[in-house]
């Protein structure tokens, strides 16, 4: 019996074991502090990776309990962001992007809508906007 266990274990797709240890420890209702802790053993791409899966309300618990610098990176691996950065206010957009890499945050300030875009830009550290500007001149 014991083999037939260590087969099934050994044939279990890695990536969806993570996804779903993600998933279980955000819905497990942990406070805040024990919740960011937790998820500091996951990299930022398996919590992108879950992130579509999971309910607004959750999105939004992660979104204050993780720091920008942690939320830049999860962002980051996010292939479609507009969809989760709109959950957000300009002013926490412009927080996250403001710790990302010049290319990402440009990315991620394409997919938003002209008047978003500009609103977000005029929240950055002013040497970031012109970084974001420079680049986005060159696309």
């Amino acid at each position: 019996m014991e083999d037939k266990n260590l087969l099934l274990e050994s044939e279990i797709d890695p990536q969806k074991q993570r996804e779903y240890q993600l998933t279980e420890i955000i819905n497990a209702g942990y406070h805040a502090e024990k919740l960011r802790e937790m998820l500091s053993d996951y990299h930022a791409k398996d919590i992108a990776d879950i992130l579509p899966d999971l309910e607004k309300a959750q999105r939004l618990r992660l979104y204050t309990i993780l720091s920008n610098e942690e939320l830049s990176d999860i962002f980051s691996y996010l292939e479609s962001p507009a969809d989760f950065v709109n959950e957000l206010s300009n002013q926490k957009v412009a927080d996250i992007i403001e710790e990302m890499a010049s290319d990402d945050a440009v990315d991620i300030l394409e997919d938003l809508d002209e008047e978003q875009q500009k609103e977000v830009i005029e929240l950055l550290d002013e040497e970031i906007a012109r970084d974001v500007e420079l680049i986005s001149a060159y696309e």
